[in-house]
């Protein structure tokens, strides 16, 4: 599976990279998972989320 950064997902959906961060710690992306302390979503499609 491929991974993307909080920071490209808030670039490519047009949000900030901190709400990114926290709708991952609130578990509202599925599958984003904690590296170290970066956060690593799926990519996949924004209307999945």
């Amino acid at each position: 599976m491929d991974y993307i950064t909080t920071k490209e997902a808030a670039l490519k959906w047009g949000f900030t990279n901190r709400m990114v961060q926290y709708y991952c710690k609130e578990g509202k992306i599925q599958k984003a998972e904690k590296i170290g302390s970066m956060w690593m979503l799926p990519k996949r499609r924004k209307e999945a989320y």
